[in-house]
């Protein structure tokens, strides 16, 4: 489930608007469902995950122009390299 789907799930189970839903959303469901911080803590979180079995990410950045995109997808590289999960 994505955070905007889980938005939507708490505005029409609370009747919130979607930016109090938003505000809602636990820091720690976000925490554990995006990859977020440093290059390490995103090879940490990238470990985790495949220690859980998952096989399959998707990437998504959300960012203000392409030039940020690309260097946010670099990062997730390097740090999946980093992480040794990928290979």
């Amino acid at each position: 489930m994505t955070k905007s789907e889980f938005v939507d799930q708490v505005a029409q189970k609370t009747g919130l608007s979607k930016r109090d839903a938003a505000a809602a959303v636990p820091l720690e469901f976000i925490d554990r469902t995006s990859l977020l911080g440093t290059k390490e803590r995103i090879a940490e979180r990238l470990t985790a995950y495949a220690e859980s079995g998952v096989t399959t990410l998707s990437v998504n950045p959300f960012v203000a122009d392409a030039e940020t995109g690309v260097a946010t997808l670099r990062t997730v590289a390097e740090a999946l390299e980093m992480s040794g999960v990928g290979a």
